[in-house]
């Protein structure tokens, strides 16, 4: 692993922390435009070696974006997120948000 690798997963987790921490004080809107953020931080690709990571950390950032549509009933949005989430998983990382 690389130090751009490394940089990059830093500032996801960085980003996700944040993210979790604006999801938590109420801050919904902020919380899901940092989450989206860090997806196109993940679709670097300086990251396209740690296939891995990537999958397991965007299932984590699509996740917190659904509790947050969930907490501000933003269905139509929520559906959305879901849709980008299965086409990402079915065609791999390429798919941006």
């Amino acid at each position: 692993m690389g130090n751009v690798t490394k940089v990059l997963q830093n500032m996801f987790f960085i980003g996700y922390d944040v993210a979790k921490f604006l999801l938590n004080t109420g801050r919904v809107l902020k919380a899901i435009a940092l989450s989206k953020e860090c997806l196109n931080l993940l679709n670097n690709s300086a990251l396209e070696k740690e296939q891995e990571f990537v999958s397991l950390s965007s299932i984590v950032l699509y996740r917190k974006m659904l509790k947050g549509y969930r907490l501000i009933n933003d269905h139509t949005s929520g559906i959305e997120c879901c849709r980008k989430w299965m086409r990402r998983q079915k065609h791999g990382r390429q798919c941006n948000f």
